[in-house]
This record gives C-alpha cells, structure tokens and sequence, in this order.
C-alpha cells in the first residue's frame, strides 16, 4: 500500500525507491536461482545478474568491477578492511588509525573494538575552523607527517550536517605520506559525480546501496585496489575452489563467502540504470529543493541551523541536502514526535549514530532534528513542514 506518510529521512535510507528497482527485487526473486552453484539456467541466469551488477556499479563509479565485493552493507564493508587488516597482521598493537572528528559510528564502533582488543591508536583530524569543512587540512597534514598512521578513514559526507569532504585534498595528503585512505562512502555516493579512478591513494572504498544510489536495504559493497590484501572476516563456500579448504586469494570470492543477495544486486542494478538517465536531473532537483529549504529556514528564526552555512554557497564546501536543526526549549526528540503523530511527517531526532559530530558541533545532550530531502519532495511538502514547526514552536509558546 501507498505510503502517505511526508518522508524528510532520505539520509537514513532513501525513499521511495525507483520502480525499476521494487520490479528488478521481485521479479528475481521469482525467477533467479543461486549463483555459482550449478550449471542449470536458474543458477547461471542469476551468475549472469550477479557479474553485471558488479559491471554496471564498476562503470558508474570509475572502478574495476573484478575490485569490488558485494557485502550486507557499508557497516560490513568497513568491518571488513579494519578487521581485515588485523587478521593479515598489517594493523596491530601500537599502530596509529587517523579519521575524521565526523565519523559515523559504523567508523568510530569497529575502531574503538580494536583500541580496546588490539591497543590500536585512535587520532581526529580538526574540522575546519568554521565546522563546515570535514578536515582542516593543515591539521591533517600535521597528524599525517607526526602520528604517521598506517591508515587513514574518512566519511565521504556528513550524515549530520551533509558536508562533503574534499576527497582530492585527502587523496593528495595520503598519497603524499603513502597512508592507505578507506573511504565510508555511505553518505554522498550516488549523490556526488564520483570518478574514482582519479583518486590514486584511495585503497578501500565501503558503501551502502540505500542511501544516494537508491537501491534496496541490505546490500552494500567494497572496492579493494590492486596491491591493498585483507583476511576474510568469515569462510565458506564460493562456487569457486570448491577442492580447497582455504579461501580463494583473488577477488571479489575472496570476501563473498555464502549465497549471493542476487535480488538485491538486480536492485542496485535497476536503481544505477536510473541514476544513469536521471542523476543530473536528480542533483539538480536536490539543489533547488535545498536552497528552497532555506530560504523557508529563514523565515523561522525560532530554528537554529546546525554545521552548514544558512545559504547554498557556489564555492567551498559542497553539501547534501541534509540539515540539522534545533528549536530553542524544545527537544528535538519531542518535535520529531509531534511531526510524526500529529502531522504524518518523518524525520530523524537525536545523535543520529554520528556522537563524534555532535561533540564537535556542541549538541550531544539533547541532538538535532535532522531534515534530509530527497528527489521525491516537493517545494509543497516543504512549505507543510515549515507550517508544522511554526505551529509546533507557538503551541510551546502558549
């Protein structure tokens, strides 16, 4: 059924969904067997899904499709580089991991695990002086030339501002000190024109198919460079080497033990098809919505705009259309609530798994009402947004 529900939480997972994606889910579902294991046409039709799913992503992303393992999302993707690393005995006891002071917990989780089992040093990069920027880049220069890490992990946007990084300023500075970058692409990919092949340092690449790329939930990959290795974090079967006990060495087998989300990737496959016709319609689309935001934002000065500038800039720093927001004597938590029960709006309130963020931008204890448009909203629904918090803030008035 037809959701009526006004959805302002594309950041989270975006929605709805092309159709071409809900119709390429079922109908592999109806028709796919399991790929690799046999020669029937169910299993080879589904091989077939499975080898141009990582074609079609290799090709919109500018990386080789023979690099890339599908994975059960960004979050596995990460925990597959940082623990693998472990286990290939290339990051130990005393080594240094340096990142960003806007990690999401999917980076700042799996890192604080290996600080406390395996004694590896933690290091943030500042902001920019003016918090809009993700990395202050002669901080991060210094913290590169003095920790001199063995790995370096940066979010390719900020799930709670929308602040994208300056991946050329990263990849010029790993490059330059020969770090290993991984990327946490969850937030921005398919979102930001990404040629990727233009960014020599990058080794890993981790993102998720639900956010920008528009695909289903479930289904993430990561792109691992010639040259960079890492231990599996869990065997199995492959389809492939079924002779020997030990994993397969070369890729994506390597990292893909178990039976294929082939419906998934047929998802992905549909919603990068589309990105393919509509993505420049879609980022201009999000523009326009976004400055629309906040000309409207302006109207209300009862709102507070966390981490972004209050108007869209031609330069500098480039931004999603992602805006955290708080309301003076009033949670965000409580006016995310209102928004929901009262007015069928959805939104997301609190940390928003990012507690690194909100510490730089001084607002853990109460968090941030976040706002996170998408190609689907309309000036209309925004207008009806605005009209909710304005009623919201006189009822807590009165």
């Amino acid at each position: 059924m037809e959701s009526t529900v006004l959805y302002f939480d594309n950041a989270a997972t975006s929605f709805p969904k092309p159709e071409a994606v809900y119709l390429a889910c079922d109908q592999a579902l109806r028709s796919l067997g399991n790929p690799g294991r046999g020669a029937h046409r169910l299993a080879l039709n589904a091989a077939r899904v499975m080898f141009e799913g990582r074609e079609s992503l290799g090709n919109f992303l500018s990386l080789p499709p023979e690099r890339l393992a599908f994975t059960a999302g960004c979050t596995a993707a990460i925990n597959l580089v940082l623990n693998g690393l472990v286990g290939a005995a290339r990051l130990g006891r005393g080594d240094t991991v340096i990142c960003s002071s806007f990690e999401h917990n999917a980076v700042m989780r799996p890192l604080q695990w290996l600080s406390d089992h395996h004694g590896i040093k933690i290091v943030k990069i500042a902001p920019a002086p003016s918090h809009y920027g993700l990395i202050d880049e002669a901080d991060f220069e210094a913290v590169l030339s003095r920790e001199k890490p063995k790995l370096c992990v940066l979010s390719l946007a900020s799930n709670v501002t929308g602040a994208a990084l300056d991946l050329e300023l990263a990849d010029r500075l790993c490059g330059k000190y020969k770090v290993p970058l991984l990327i946490d692409g969850a937030q921005g990919t398919g979102a930001l024109d990404l040629n990727l092949a233009n960014y020599p340092a990058l080794s890993f690449f981790a993102a998720s198919a639900h956010k920008g790329l528009l695909g289903p939930a479930g289904l993430g990959f990561l792109y691992v460079a010639e040259g960079q290795s890492l231990d599996p974090l869990y065997c199995g079967g492959t389809g492939s080497r079924s002779e020997s006990l030990e994993m397969p060495e070369y890729m994506p087998d390597r990292l893909e033990p178990g039976t294929a989300p082939v419906h998934l990737v047929a998802g992905l496959s549909a919603a990068i098809d589309h990105l393919e016709r509509e993505g420049a319609a879609i980022v201009e689309r999000e523009r326009v919505l976004s400055t629309y935001f906040l000309q409207k934002l302006a109207t209300m000065p009862q709102l507070k705009l966390h981490g972004r500038p209050p108007l869209i800039e031609s330069g500098g720093t480039k931004f999603l259309p992602t805006f955290s927001l708080s309301m003076k004597a009033l949670g965000a938590d409580i006016i995310a609530d209102h928004l929901d029960q009262k007015y069928n709006m959805a939104v997301r309130p609190g940390l928003h798994c990012a507690v690194s963020a909100h510490q730089i931008l001084g607002t853990v204890s109460g968090g941030l009402l976040r706002v996170s448009l998408g190609f689907a909203n309309s000036e209309i629904e925004i207008d009806s947004l605005f009209q909710a918090l304005a009623e919201i803030a006189r009822e807590q008035i009165s």
